[in-house]
């Protein structure tokens, strides 16, 4: 009889510990998430400050900037920017325009095309995005940052060149035609590892919280 109360008891201490664990991860995956993605925010926004925004106005995001001194040195920039940071896949730069044969419907994925000014890829790059490149795979709040100059982080999200979660800054123009976007892209892979180690972090408290009213549990029982 001892036997059976006394597995009884393990038992709902198990399912309890495991309830109260699952429901302390919910909420702490979100802050987790959170923290990982204001600090990839800032990441991005300290890359922008340390780029000349003002080159981009003699650009024109086609074929033609390729000589430019203005390309080369944002191109410069660029490659210097990502090289030491491993869990950087691209930083590339984006424009909009009317999109040429294409019917009116008033959803501005339908009218209006994005497009590359440049990104960190070095030249013989097979993944490089030369000027004027149209980013057929431009993800929704790639078009709504154009329309309202508002940042976003998005992902993990898939195009042709992987899976990321990336960071879209405006950093130029004040018109839907004339405002530029920043992107990081961050392989969704590493991103997923950081936001589980920041969890792992946080866990440690209702751990904590855990162990001890177990052990007065015990004590008492004793």
């Amino acid at each position: 009889m001892k036997k059976t109360q006394k597995k009884a008891s393990l038992l709902k201490i198990s399912i309890f510990s495991v309830l109260f664990l699952l429901l302390s991860a919910a909420p702490l995956y979100f802050i987790a998430e959170k923290s990982v993605r204001n600090t990839m925010q800032t990441q991005a926004e300290m890359f922008v400050q340390k780029i000349d925004t003002r080159l981009f106005t003699s650009l024109t995001g086609t074929r033609d900037d390729l000589d430019t001194p203005a390309y080369k040195e944002l191109k410069s920039a660029f490659i210097t920017l990502k090289e030491p940071h491993d869990n950087i896949a691209f930083l590339y730069t984006a424009g909009i325009r009317n999109a040429a044969y294409r019917a009116k419907t008033g959803d501005i994925r339908d009218e209006k095309e994005v497009f590359f000014y440049l990104d960190s890829e070095p030249e013989d790059s097979y993944d490089i995005s030369l000027p004027g490149d149209i980013y057929d795979d431009a993800s929704r709040a790639l078009y709504n940052l154009f329309e309202t100059g508002e940042p976003y982080i998005v992902g993990p999200e898939t195009d042709a060149w992987g899976t990321w979660v990336s960071v879209l800054l405006p950093i130029g123009g004040d018109t839907l035609e004339t405002r530029i976007a920043f992107g990081v892209d961050y392989h969704a892979e590493t991103y997923t590892r950081t936001v589980l180690w920041h969890l792992f972090k946080l866990m440690s408290i209702p751990l904590l919280i855990l162990c001890i009213g177990l052990g007065i549990y015990w004590r008492k029982k004793k």
